[in-house]
C-alpha cells in the first residue's frame, strides 16, 4: 500500500504510480473504492450548496446535463490521446478543450436561431479535431510510449525531459482533492454565491451585472454587443465566460442566472483543481507533489504584513471576475501542454497542434493571459539560443519554443481587435499598483507619503507567491529542463505588469492573478523536490516531522499576525517605519533561501528547507484566516450600508420587461448611477436593468464602454465621466422628463423599442403614456413599449 511519505523518494514513486503491479490488486482496489466514494461525496455536498443557493434538483440535473453533453463529451474526444496522466486530470482537461467545441456550437445556434446546435455542433467539431490530431500522431508523429502515458517514460535527470504524469491517483490524493474541494465549496459560497442572491433586493457587486448583461446579449448576437451603449456596438472584451454561459443557458432551458452566477463555476473551479493537481504531479512524477499543489491551489500563499497593502493578486478566490475564473482552468492546462511539448524529445505534430488549440483559448478567456505565457516561452527561448551558441544544444532544439513564440504573437496580434478592449485606458506608470492601495490613501495625510516603504510592503506580500521559484531551485541546478524557466518569465512578466502599468480600474493585477494556480504546481513540484532531498539526508521519518513541525510553527506566527492591530487597520498609519526592516528580513531570508536549496551539502539543505517549509506555512496563514472568518467582500457591505438596495418593483419591473421583449430589442432607462438616483458626475455603475431586463439599453451605464474609455475628460476617474455622447443623452433623459412627439419618433429611430422608467432615478413624465403603451406599472417602476 503506497502512502504520501513512500511515495517521494524518485523510485519508489516510479513504481507506486506508474506501474501498478508493484503495488498489488488490495492497493488497486482501495484506491479505486476510496476515488469513487470521494467523488460521490463531492457531487453530493456540491449538489447540497446549490440546493441552498435556489438551484433546485430539476435545473442541477438539466445544467449537469448540458455540461457533459456539451463540453466535456466533445473535449474528452479531442484529450482523451493527450498524456495527462489519471482519467479525472483529463477530465479536468476536457472542460477546457470542451468550451472550444462548445462556444463553436453556441455561435451557429445563435447564428441560425436554431438552439439544437448547440448539443450537435460541439460532438462534430471536437470529432473534427480530434481526427486532425490522429492523422498528424499517424503520418507525421514517433512514438515511443503509449499515448495514455500509462508506463513510465524514461528520465534523463541531465536535462528533465520525458516525464510521464502519474497515471495511477492513490487514496490519500483522492481525500486530499476532496479536501480541497470542500474548502473551494467554502470560498466560493463566503465569496459569491452568498452575496449574489437570485431571490431578494440585495444588491451585487456592480461587475456582477455587468458580465449578466452580457450573457444576456450573448443569447441573441455573435459576438454579444455592449449591452450599456447601443452605440458602442460589437463588445471588444474577452467574453468567452459570458458566451460559455449563454450557451449552457441555450442547452439546458434553465433561468439565465442560474446558470451564469452560481452553476458554471462549480465545473470551472473543479477543472482547474484538477488540473493543478495533475500538472505537479506531472512535475514532480508524485501523487504528492500533485496533493500539496491542490491544498495550495485553495489556501493560496502571501506573506501579507498590512492587509491594505494586498491588491487582491495572490488568491483564485476573486469569483467576482467571471473571466478570470474562467481563465484559471485555461492558464493550468497551456502551462501543462507548453511544459509537455517544450521537454519532448521525440516529434510529436498532434501535440504541437493541441497546444496551439489551447492556447487560442486564452485570449477570449483573459486577454493578459496569453502574453504571460509567451513571456515563459520567450525566455525558454532566449535559453536554448544561448545553449546552442554555447554548443550545449543543437539547432533544432530552438524549432519548438521559436514555432510556439511566432504562433502565439500571432494569436495575440489577430484576437487584439476582438477581446483587448478591456485593457484600454492603460498607461506605463512605476509603482501605481503601490498606490492604488488603501494603506497609501491612508497615508496621503501625511509629509511625506511612505511611497517607497508602501512598495517594498506590496514586494513583501507576494514574497509566499515568489517562494515557488525558491522552492523550483532546488530541482534544477544546472539542468536544461525548460519547465521551471518557462514559468520563471510568466512570473518575470507578471510583475513587470504589476509594477510598470496603471490600469483605471487597477486590472493590473490579473497579470499576476491569472497564473496563481500556475505557482501552486510549480510550489508543490519545488516542495516534493526538497522534501525528496531531505529524506535522503535525514530519513523517511525525521524529514516529514522537521517539515510538519516548521510549517505548523509558520502558520502559526503568520495566524497571529493576522489578528494584530496593523492588520486588522485599527490603526492604518501604525508606525509605518518598523515594517520596512520586515520587509529587509523577509527579503534577506528568501535570497538566503535560494541559496542554501542550490547548495549540495547537508547543513545547508536542512536550513534551507527549515527557512523554506517556515515561510511557507506563514504565508498561508492570510487565506486560512479569511476562509474560517467568512469575509464579506468591503466593497459589497458598503453598497448595502447606504441604502442601494433594488426594490420589489424595480425587480418585478425588469422581469416583467424581459418577458415582454424575447428577441432582446434595445430598451432605454433612466437609470445610470450606482446610488439609482441621477446625478451630475455620479458613478455610472447602474449595470443592473440591461441585465434584469435581458435588454442592451440605448445609454445605460457607461463606465466600462470602449466609447467612455476612448473619449473621457483627462484627469477624471472613470467613474465620474459623463456620457461620451451628450446629445444622445440629452435625447434620451427628455423622453423620461419631458417627452414629444419628436423625441420619442428620434428614440424610436435608433432601434428602442421599451422604456424601463424607475422614479427613483429621476422624475417621470405622465405624458409618456400617450406615445407609449404601459405594459406594467408600480408606483416607482413603469414599462413602456413604445408605439
Amino acid at each position: 500500500m503506497t502512502s504520501p511519505i513512500s511515495s517521494l523518494p524518485v523510485q519508489a514513486e516510479q513504481q507506486g504510480s506508474n506501474d501498478p503491479s508493484k503495488d498489488g490488486r488490495p492497493t488497486q482496489t482501495l484506491d479505486r473504492w476510496v476515488g469513487a466514494a470521494c467523488i460521490v461525496v463531492a457531487l453530493v455536498a456540491t449538489s447540497a450548496v446549490l440546493h441552498k443557493y435556489e438551484l433546485g434538483w430539476a435545473d442541477q440535473s438539466r445544467l449537469w446535463a448540458a455540461t457533459v453533453g456539451t463540453i466535456l463529451v466533445p473535449g474528452w474526444l479531442i484529450v482523451r490521446r493527450v498524456p495527462l496522466g489519471h482519467a479525472v486530470v483529463r477530465i479536468g482537461a476536457a472542460f477546457v478543450t470542451g468550451l472550444g467545441a462548445q462556444l463553436f456550437g453556441w455561435a451557429l445556434a445563435v447564428r441560425l436561431h436554431l438552439p439544437w446546435l448547440q448539443w450537435i455542433v460541439p460532438l462534430v467539431f471536437a470529432g473534427l479535431i480530434a481526427g486532425a490530431m490522429a492523422l498528424l500522431r499517424g503520418r507525421f508523429g514517433r512514438q515511443d510510449e503509449p499515448a495514455d502515458g500509462s508506463r513510465g517514460e524514461a528520465h534523463d535527470e541531465a536535462d528533465g525531459r520525458r516525464r510521464a504524469a502519474p497515471a495511477r491517483m492513490p487514496w490519500w490524493a483522492s481525500l486530499g482533492l476532496l479536501f480541497s474541494w470542500v474548502l473551494f465549496l467554502r470560498s466560493l459560497t463566503a465569496g459569491l454565491w452568498s452575496i449574489t442572491p437570485l431571490g431578494g433586493t440585495m444588491r451585487w457587486y456592480p461587475d456582477m451585472y455587468w458580465h449578466t448583461a452580457i450573457t444576456a446579449n450573448a443569447m441573441h448576437h455573435v459576438p454579444p454587443n455592449d449591452p450599456q451603449s447601443l452605440a458602442d456596438g460589437v463588445l471588444d472584451y474577452h467574453w468567452f465566460s459570458n458566451a460559455h454561459a449563454a450557451g449552457l443557458t441555450i442547452a439546458s432551458g434553465v433561468q439565465l442566472e442560474k446558470a451564469a452566477v452560481v452553476f458554471w463555476y462549480v465545473p470551472a473551479v473543479a477543472s482547474m483543481l484538477l488540473l493543478v493537481y495533475g500538472l505537479a504531479a506531472y512535475l514532480s512524477r508524485s501523487a504528492a507533489g500533485g496533493l500539496v499543489a491542490a491544498a495550495l491551489s485553495v489556501l493560496a500563499p502571501s506573506v501579507l504584513l498590512v492587509r491594505g497593502i494586498d491588491p487582491g493578486a495572490s488568491s483564485v478566490a476573486y469569483w467576482l471576475s467571471p473571466s478570470n475564473t474562467l481563465a484559471l482552468p485555461v492558464a493550468v492546462l497551456a502551462t501543462f501542454v507548453l511544459c509537455m511539448v517544450l521537454r519532448a524529445n521525440e516529434r510529436r505534430p498532434d501535440m504541437l497542434a493541441f497546444t496551439i488549440y489551447v492556447l487560442l483559448l486564452c485570449p477570449g478567456s483573459k486577454v493578459s493571459l496569453l502574453p504571460t505565457l509567451l513571456s515563459g516561452v520567450g525566455l525558454v527561448t532566449i535559453v536554448t539560443i544561448v545553449a546552442v551558441i554555447r554548443r550545449r544544444a543543437v539547432w533544432h532544439d530552438m524549432v519548438r519554443p521559436v514555432s510556439l513564440l511566432t504562433v502565439g504573437a500571432a494569436i495575440v496580434v489577430s484576437t487584439r481587435p476582438l477581446f483587448a478592449g478591456g485593457g484600454g485606458g492603460s498607461t506605463i506608470e512605476p509603482g501605481a499598483t503601490a498606490r492604488r492601495s488603501r494603506i497609501w490613501t491612508a497615508s496621503l495625510a501625511t509629509d511625506p507619503p511612505p511611497g517607497s516603504v508602501t512598495l517594498a510592503l506590496l514586494v513583501a506580500a507576494f514574497v509566499g507567491t515568489y517562494l515557488a521559484v525558491t522552492l523550483v531551485a532546488a530541482t534544477v541546478g544546472g539542468s536544461r529542463d525548460p519547465a521551471p524557466v518557462l514559468y520563471l518569465g510568466m512570473m518575470v512578466a507578471a510583475l513587470l505588469a504589476m509594477f510598470l502599468i496603471e490600469h483605471p480600474s487597477l486590472s493590473q493585477v490579473y497579470f499576476m492573478r491569472g497564473i496563481v494556480p500556475v505557482t501552486a504546481a510549480f510550489l508543490g513540484w519545488g516542495a516534493i523536490a526538497v522534501v525528496r532531498r531531505l529524506i535522503g539526508m535525514l530519513g523517511a521519518r525525521r524529514a516529514p516531522a522537521l517539515i510538519a513541525v516548521c510549517a505548523v510553527t509558520g502558520a502559526w506566527i503568520g495566524e497571529f499576525t493576522q489578528s494584530t492591530s496593523a492588520m486588522q487597520q485599527k490603526e492604518p498609519l501604525l508606525q509605518l517605519s518598523w515594517l520596512l526592516p520586515m520587509v529587509v528580513v523577509l527579503f534577506v531570508t528568501s535570497v538566503m533561501t535560494v541559496i542554501l536549496l542550490l547548495r549540495r551539502d547537508r547543513i545547508s539543505v536542512v536550513v534551507g528547507a527549515v527557512l523554506a517549509f517556515s515561510i511557507l506555512g506563514f504565508a498561508v496563514a492570510p487565506t486560512a484566516h479569511a476562509l474560517a472568518q467568512d469575509p464579506i467582500p468591503q466593497w459589497h457591505t458598503g453598497g448595502v450600508a447606504r441604502g442601494t438596495h433594488l426594490n420589489q418593483d424595480e425587480i418585478r419591473g425588469a422581469a416583467a420587461l424581459a418577458r415582454a421583449n424575447l428577441n432582446a430589442s434595445p430598451m432605454a432607462t433612466n437609470v445610470h448611477c450606482s446610488r439609482i438616483r441621477t446625478t451630475p458626475r455620479c458613478d455610472p455603475r447602474a449595470f443592473w436593468p440591461a441585465a434584469l431586463t435581458r435588454s442592451p439599453a440605448f445609454i445605460g451605464a457607461w463606465a466600462y464602454t470602449a466609447s467612455g474609455r476612448a473619449s473621457g475628460t483627462a484627469s477624471v476617474s472613470y467613474t465620474q465621466q459623463p456620457y461620451y455622447d451628450q446629445r444622445a443623452y440629452a435625447l434620451n433623459e427628455s423622453v423620461f422628463r419631458a417627452p414629444t412627439a419628436r423625441s420619442v419618433a428620434a428614440l424610436r429611430a435608433y432601434g428602442v423599442r421599451f422604456l424601463y422608467a424607475d422614479r427613483r432615478a429621476s422624475a417621470v413624465s405622465a405624458d409618456l403614456a400617450r406615445y407609449a403603451a404601459v405594459i406594467w406599472r408600480s408606483p416607482t417602476v413603469t414599462v413602456y413599449e413604445l408605439r
